[in-house]
C-alpha cells in the first residue's frame, strides 16, 4: 500500500464513504430555465440590459452624421488612444491630440469637428497559448480638424 492510498483509506476510515453530490435536474421549463440563469446572475433576469450577450445588441447603423461637421459636450478625458470627450451619446476621440492639458483635463468642453469613423487599433485576438491581445473591437468616432471651448460653468444664483 502507498502513502497516498494509507491516507485515503485514513480518511474514509473516519470520515465514512464519500457522499457524492446530487446531479442537478435538468431544467423542464422555460420557466425553469430562466430562474436557473436568474439564480447564476445574482438575481439578475436575462433581460437585464446590464448582463445581455452579443446576440441581443443591435446590430450597428451608419451614422448619418458621419462627414458633417457637428458639435458635442462632454467631459474632457485622457484613454489609451488619446484624448476623448465623453458624452452621453459614448466617448469621441480628438484627432491628433494625445492628451488634453490641465487646463482643460476633466472639464466640460465643446468640441466642434467634422465626425469621422475610424479603426484606431486592430482587433484583441486570442495567441496560441489563449491570453487575449490588446485591442479594440470596432470603429470609434473621431472628430477631424477639431476646435475645442471650455464650457463655462452658470454663475450660481442666490
Amino acid at each position: 500500500m502507498t502513502i497516498t492510498s494509507a491516507v485515503i483509506a485514513l480518511l474514509i476510515s473516519c470520515t465514512g464513504p464519500i457522499a457524492q453530490p446530487k446531479p442537478a435536474a435538468e431544467p423542464t421549463t422555460e420557466q425553469d430555465v430562466m430562474q436557473q440563469i436568474e439564480a447564476l446572475n445574482g438575481g439578475q433576469a436575462l433581460s437585464d440590459p446590464t448582463i445581455a450577450g452579443p446576440s441581443d445588441s443591435p446590430e450597428p447603423t451608419p451614422d448619418s452624421r458621419l462627414g458633417t461637421v457637428i458639435t458635442v459636450t462632454g467631459k474632457a478625458a485622457n484613454a489609451a488612444m488619446g484624448a476623448i470627450v465623453v458624452t452621453d451619446d459614448g466617448p469621441y476621440y480628438v484627432e491628433a491630440m494625445q492628451e488634453w492639458s490641465e487646463e482643460l483635463h476633466g472639464k466640460s468642453v465643446n468640441v466642434t469637428g467634422t465626425l469621422k469613423s475610424v479603426k484606431l487599433a486592430p482587433d484583441p485576438v486570442p495567441t496560441p497559448n489563449g491570453e487575449q491581445t490588446h485591442g479594440m473591437i470596432g470603429k470609434s468616432q473621431v472628430l477631424a480638424e477639431a476646435q475645442v471651448t471650455l464650457v463655462e460653468a452658470a454663475p450660481a444664483t442666490p
